[in-house]
């Protein structure tokens, strides 16, 4: 292998347009600069955080990676809240509602809190640095209010803050009493300010956080457990309409007490214990203006079990309790909401319908269930994936993400929370029976695709199984660690770029102890199941109708299965076409390329695998390793990503945090054109994830209109002035620099237009984060510089792009939103 070196050169414009080109152009990036994204997911698929009800009836939905979700319209409609309305961290993790002024909604996130004076149009951040598990107003004192804060998003040192004018400033209080607690949920007396109670209880971040119930007296200065001899706390309240009456949920039952809990007597409520035996408990729901009126949430709901994990509601006389167990019915008006098959990672990892849609039991419950001030009957749930209401005291849920089309497909009601690992979309000539299709390829949720310009989706997992090693179960991918240490010092991340210190982000999902019991299970039936998973790539066949190529699998890291249909995608046309890919390399399948020259019945395809560059000659069906990239670089670095020249076969090319390689003879041989690569040692992963001193060239595209051009993607943090950005090159060599940018992602070339393309920037991958010079889309405009196309978007945080069916149509991934679409 040939190793060359040259300089690299910066261009103010991509090369010389003609006036007719620029003209044509110009009227191009004007429409599209005018159409703003609109998402096109399914809906729903991510982690959510906290859910509020306002005294109006607005709902804000919390994400763990893609802000807020804000309807007026119970649920109908969604609007995404994100960075153009202020909001600059993409985690929030509570919710606060003024109590009689709808205007002042509050937030809080991994970055502190966020406050609104006009119901969510703008926010700013009036409280800096902690992480916020939960805002509450005085009942009594509305503009007073408390919040929970903690060091870091995985602390359990907290710190309470109090803002005597609606969130405008806030004061930090002493917190004495408060040692090894995460606090989940604030309750302040509603006739005496000063005195409040916090419940803390693990979470997703913090397993080891004490479960137990704490009452300060001076406005959170000092505190002091409560109902300690009880057993270990879920769930603390008291009545509204006569605080004397408290309630106290904990690992031995359900207590009451009269006296403010100077006493306490238990309800006759039993445990609550979960599928797996796990005491869970119940948290409780109270009627604000009915003191005898009592429910008790299980913390392991499901909202299709109709005789256990639901909802008890007390008749009360006195200290005395009957229970009776809300016969749910929600499964009568269709299960799983009518979805055609488990499609989403959690049944994946379950494996048991029951458990779909169910409360996650960790001290999140505290913040992921809300009361309608307006209506004691009405409840809203989310979990780590669904949002659901009930207005009817629990009988029964309908969810509030997604709507049926007439075509039996399902389109978003405009909530996502969810990453997209790569997009694809079909340009075959329409006609009789022939429809193109759009694919999401997404983390968590698989493969899905539409047949109607992205009007309504159908999953594309297979249902079939696949023969996999044996797995635990699937993880979530907003597994990763979060921001290190050593990137919490300001970098300079370009030459032209100011000091900019990047926004730790957070997503770390933890099933293990629920996916015991399955191992054996999943063992003999293969793993993957076909239900949900990740989707990483896809290529189709332009000129064959019908033919594609996806990559697809549960534990990405450890087992994926390359597959193949000649239906479109359709959940149960794919073939498994892994024949010839290394069992040690069946994994982290990024880059699949079809050779346009190729014979059509004979397509030469090219992909990675675990870093590896693998090549087919007979249509995609057996492979064969023809470059280690791995071996070039120490076995530190990889490749994700290829190209094959539109004029020449011979001309193709791989890359990665491995650099550049070239061959001119179809990738028999190859030239290493460009040896910078990543230094530092990570997994192929993490390479993905832009913390400091990531090298990696994102992606690689041929030009459909000029021999031997290619483009690049390049992500580079390493250092000031670096590399990353957009680039392009003559058969691998000559490089221009068109756009410099440290985090480059995708770029796509346009098959209808010469000289025109798009390219997408995002720090976030899979855990989301905020940065300003995350880019969003970029394309080039008449004047010779470049625009953003960013209108639409809450954050500009895009992994992939591609060109539609028609000159100016393109759809693109977000890391947040899921795919969008620039046309109505």
């Amino acid at each position: 292998m040939k190793q060359s070196t040259f300089s690299f050169k910066v261009m103010a414009l991509p090369f010389f347009l003609s006036s007719s080109v620029f003209l044509a152009h110009a009227h191009a990036a004007t429409s599209l600069a005018s159409q703003p994204w609109q998402s096109i997911t399914p809906g729903a698929g991510g982690w959510f955080e906290a859910v509020g009800i306002g005294p109006t009836g607005t709902i804000i939905a919390a994400s763990d990676l893609s802000g807020a979700y804000l309807s007026t319209t119970n649920g109908i409609s969604w609007l995404a809240i994100g960075a153009p309305q202020g909001l600059l961290s993409t985690h929030i993790s509570s919710i606060g509602f003024h109590k009689t002024n709808p205007q002042i909604i509050l937030l809080g996130s991994d970055d502190g809190i966020y406050r609104s004076a006009n119901q969510g149009r703008k926010f700013t951040l009036t409280q800096a640095d902690r992480y916020i598990t939960s805002i509450q107003f005085s009942p009594g004192t509305p503009a007073t209010y408390y919040a929970a804060g903690h060091t870091a998003y995985n602390s359990a040192s907290p710190t309470i803050y109090l803002s005597t004018n609606s969130g405008l400033s806030w004061t930090s209080q002493a917190a004495t009493g408060l040692s090894n607690a995460r606090i989940q949920k604030l309750v302040i007396h509603p006739k005496r300010s000063n005195e409040l109670y916090a419940v803390s209880s693990p979470d997703r971040f913090v397993s080891l956080a004490l479960r137990a119930v704490y009452k300060s007296t001076d406005s959170g200065q000092t505190w002091s457990a409560i109902g300690t001899t009880l057993g270990d706390a879920f769930d603390f309240a008291l009545s509204p309409s006569n605080p004397n009456d408290m309630y106290l949920s904990t690992t031995t039952g359900v207590y009451y007490s009269a006296d403010a809990g100077t006493t306490w007597s238990t309800t006759g409520q039993a445990q609550e214990f979960d599928y797996f035996g796990n005491n869970v408990g119940y948290s409780v729901w109270l009627d604000a203006k009915n003191t005898n009126s009592l429910r008790l949430v299980s913390n392991a709901l499901s909202v299709w079990e109709t005789a256990r994990w639901g909802i008890w509601a007390a008749t009360k006389k006195g200290s005395d309790f009957t229970w009776r167990f809300i016969n749910n019915n929600t499964a009568l008006g269709g299960r799983k909401s009518g979805w055609e098959i488990p499609d989403y990672w959690h049944f994946s990892s379950l494996q048991n319908t029951d458990l779909l849609s169910n409360f996650y039991y960790t001290g999140e419950s505290l913040r992921t269930m809300a009361i309608d001030p307006r209506n004691a009957n009405r409840m809203l749930f989310v979990n780590a994936q669904w949002l659901f209401n009930t207005t009817d005291g629990g009988i029964s849920f309908k969810q509030y993400f997604t709507k049926a089309s007439a075509t039996g497909g399902w389109r978003s009601r405009g909530i996502e929370n969810i990453n997209t690992l790569d997009v694809a979309a079909s340009r075959w000539k329409t006609g009789k029976n022939v429809k193109n299709v759009i694919f999401g390829g997404y983390a968590d949720m698989g493969c899905w695709r539409s047949l109607d310009n992205g009007v309504s989706w159908e999953s594309c997992n297979p249902t079939q199984l696949v023969t996999s090693p044996p797995i635990a179960a699937t993880p979530s991918m907003r597994d990763f660690k979060a921001m290190p240490a050593s990137a919490t010092k300001p970098v300079r991340l370009a030459s032209a770029s100011p000091l900019i210190l990047p926004r730790p982000y957070h997503g770390r999902l933890n099933l293990n102890m629920y996916r015991a019991p399955f191992e054996t299970a999943l063992a003999a039936g293969g793993g993957w199941r076909g239900a949900g998973g990740n989707a990483t790539s896809f290529a189709i066949d332009q000129a064959n109708v019908g033919k594609v190529w996806a990559a697809m699998g549960d534990d990405i890291n450890q087992h994926m299965t390359l597959l193949r249909s000649t239906n479109s995608g359709k959940f149960d046309s794919w073939q498994d076409a892994n024949n010839g890919i290394a069992v040690e390399d069946q994994k982290l399948i990024y880059g699949i390329t079809v050779d346009p020259n190729s014979p059509v019945t004979q397509r030469t395809v090219f992909l990675t695998a675990n870093g590896e560059v693998y090549r087919s000659v007979d249509d995609g069906v057996n492979w064969l390793k023809v470059l280690s990239c791995r071996d070039k670089t120490a076995n530190l670095n990889y490749c994700t990503t290829t190209a094959v020249d539109y004029f020449n076969s011979k001309l193709v090319y791989a890359a990665g945090s491995a650099g550049l390689f070239v061959s001119k003879d179809g990738g028999d041989s190859w030239d290493w054109t460009e040896s910078t690569h990543m230094i530092k040692p990570e997994s192929l992963t993490d390479t993905f994830n832009a913390y400091l001193e990531r090298y990696f060239i994102s992606r690689i595209v041929a030009d459909p209109f000029t021999p031997s051009r290619a483009y690049m993607a390049v992500v580079d943090t390493r250092s000031a002035g670096g590399k990353g950005g957009l680039w392009a090159a003559t058969e691998g060599n000559n490089w221009q620099q068109l756009y410099a940018n440290p985090y480059m992602r995708s770029v796509a070339v346009s098959p209808f237009v010469k000289n025109e393309w798009v390219a997408t920037s995002s720090m976030a991958y899979t855990s989301g984060g905020y940065s300003p010079q995350s880019m969003g889309v970029l394309r080039f405009n008449l004047n010779g510089k470049w625009e953003q196309l960013n209108k639409g978007l809450s954050y500009n945080n895009i992994s992939s792009i591609a060109y539609g069916a028609q000159s100016g149509r393109l759809v693109l991934g977000s890391l947040g939103q899921g795919v969008m679409k620039n046309w109505r």
